[in-house]
Formats: C-alpha cells, sequence, structure tokens
C-alpha cells in the first residue's frame, strides 16, 4: 500500500515536471534521488548534496508548517472551550503527522534520526525536563544501533550523526539574536552563523568525504548563505503544497483544481534556484579539492577524539564565547 501511493505521487509529480526538475523534487518530497541526472550531479559536485536529503532543515520546517496550522485549527474549534492542553494536544498531533510522513518515505536515516531527535526533544518539554541536544544526539545514536548494530557501517548514518554532533559541540560560539537587532546587525549574525556552521559540519565529515569520494568542495561556504534560506522560505514549502495537493486528489485525473498552478509555481521556484546555484558554481568553481584520504582506523579515532575534546572545552570554558561574542559585536544583554 505505502509502495504504491508513493509511486502513484511520483507519476503525478512526472506529469507536470521535466525530468531536470523532477529529479530535484523527488528527493526534497519523496526522499526519492535519481543519482544520474545533471542537476543531482552538480549538487554532488558543489557539497550541497545535503540540500535534497531530508534531515533536520527539512524535518523542523515540516514540524513547523504543520503545527502552526494544526495551532491556529484547534484554537478557532475551541474559542468556545476551555483551552486545557491544547499546546500539548498540537505538538503531539503534529508529531504523529511527522511520523506518518517519515513512514511513506520508508524511514530515511536522516529525516528518522531527526524526527527521533526532535520527538525527544518535544516529549522533554512536555514534561519539564531540562533540553539538552547533545544527549538527545547521543540516545538517539544508541537506539538506532541497538536496533540496527550494521547502520554503524552505513554512509548515511555516519555522515548524518558527525554532522550534527560537529554542529552541536561548536553551538555555544553561535551569535544570539535578539528582537532588538538592526536589520544588518541580524544579517551579520546570519552569515556569521552559516559560516559557522558549515564551518563545524566541514570539520565533523571531511574525513568521511574525502576518504569516500576524494574530493572536498569549499563552495558550501559561500552556497550555504544562499541557497539554505531560499530552501527553507520558497522552495520547500511550494514542494510541500505541491505534494499534499496530489495527496488529495490521488487517484483522480491531472489537471484538478489549482493542481497544475502550484506545479508550476514549483517549477520556476526549482528552476531559479539551481540557476542560481549554477551561476555562483560558475564564479567558485575553483574551490573543488581533489584529495583522497587514506587515515587508518586508530588516526580517525584520534582525530575524532580530538573534536571532541575541542568542543568539550568550548562547552566548558564560558569566557571563550564572551570573547567571541564581544569580539563581533554581539554580546547578549
Amino acid at each position: 500500500m505505502r509502495n504504491r501511493v508513493v509511486l502513484l505521487l511520483q507519476d503525478r509529480a512526472a506529469f507536470y515536471l521535466p525530468n531536470d526538475i523532477l529529479s530535484i523534487y523527488l528527493p526534497l518530497t519523496l526522499a526519492k534521488r535519481r543519482s544520474f541526472s545533471t542537476s543531482a550531479r552538480l549538487f554532488q559536485q558543489t557539497g550541497m548534496a545535503h540540500l535534497l536529503a531530508i534531515s533536520g532543515l527539512h524535518i523542523a520546517l515540516i514540524y513547523g508548517i504543520i503545527y502552526f496550522l494544526l495551532k491556529n485549527f484547534f484554537g478557532l474549534s475551541l474559542k468556545l472551550m476551555e483551552r486545557v492542553h491544547l499546546h500539548t494536544m498540537v505538538q503531539l498531533t503534529a508529531l504523529s503527522v511527522l511520523w506518518l510522513y517519515i513512514f511513506l518515505l520508508e524511514w530515511p536515516i536522516p529525516a528518522l534520526r531527526a524526527a527521533t531527535m526532535l520527538s525527544l526533544l518535544v516529549f522533554g518539554n512536555l514534561l519539564g525536563l531540562v533540553q539538552v541536544p547533545l544527549f538527545s544526539l547521543c540516545l538517539t545514536s544508541f537506539m538506532f544501533l541497538i536496533a540496527k548494530p550494521v547502520m554503524f557501517y552505513d554512509l548515511s548514518f555516519q555522515l548524518s550523526f558527525l554532522a550534527v554532533f560537529s554542529i552541536l559541540i561548536f553551538l555555544p560560539l553561535h551569535p544570539t539574536l535578539r528582537k532588538s537587532d538592526s536589520l544588518t546587525i541580524k544579517l551579520s549574525k546570519y552569515c556569521l552563523s552559516s559560516l559557522l556552521m558549515t564551518g563545524s559540519v566541514m570539520f565533523g565529515i571531511w574525513p568521511l568525504i574525502s576518504n569516500v569520494f576524494s574530493r572536498l568542495s569549499l563552495e558550501t561556504f559561500w552556497l550555504n548563505l544562499v541557497m539554505v534560506p531560499l530552501l527553507g522560505v520558497i522552495i520547500l514549502p511550494l514542494c510541500l503544497i505541491s505534494l499534499l495537493i496530489s495527496l488529495f486528489y490521488l487517484g483522480t485525473p491531472p489537471f484538478r483544481p489549482l493542481e497544475s498552478e502550484v506545479f508550476q509555481l514549483t517549477e520556476w521556484g526549482i528552476r531559479l534556484w539551481f540557476s542560481l546555484m549554477e551561476e555562483i558554481h560558475k564564479i567558485g568553481g575553483w574551490a573543488v579539492i581533489e584529495v583522497k584520504l587514506t587515515w587508518s582506523i586508530q588516526e580517525y579515532v584520534l582525530y575524532y577524539l580530538m573534536l571532541f575534546s575541542i568542543g568539550f572545552g568550548i562547552f566548558s570554558w564560558k569566557p571563550l564565547k564572551l570573547f567571541f561574542q564581544t569580539r563581533h559585536g554581539f554580546r547578549s544583554k
């Protein structure tokens, strides 16, 4: 049943979208990659393939959209009643819908990791527990390996967890956004946070990337500045709306009300988004470094122990964070 629904959704999207756009749309919505396409290869060459994996950014946005819709729906439905446990009901319902979506996708590891961590954080919040994302990540990885030990050798598992681990241990260095900040300050903080996050991920996964793909792309530093916000604000919402409309009209003939128009908007959005990446790649294509890493297991262990030690030092040594924030004019009140 699940496979049939996914196939019908793919066929419906293929009816409206050309192949080059479809090779971007399908990974973003149904976790179905087409590695032979030109567009998919460019994402790999530039180091931006993570944008086509349904992972933390996608899961957070999907959960946020579901939460917003449900909160307004339940809020209007219950406006004449006492709103006891409304917040809890909305969060649990949003999580349930999210897990149904991941079930439809056949449990891709990055999405499963992100949804598990999100669920732990939501339940912890509902129970009034202290939120420790690094603990949630470790607990999630432990649960995965207990359920399926061979997953330890899965490249997707390794990249997903190492990337998030690296982000979390360097998180104290990120500037804090405040409502009182001017637009210029907010943009500066966003750029700094984006560069820090890209650098953090690079520290965490470059040994694996170099070993498996024999290349490193430094283009991710400036491409993430542009591609990620456009993905979150425009591309992914359009793709999800298209998917939702396809699901609503599943089993019916094409050209239903609004369906063609929404897919047309989605095609335009994806085409402009991809064209922008192509133009930036023409300028910064020199930043792809061909390198093959041949470390032993002991060297990998030593490297990640050193990375963990640096992260632990950042967490423990508060003056470092204060110095960093003050140096860049981002010290919070």
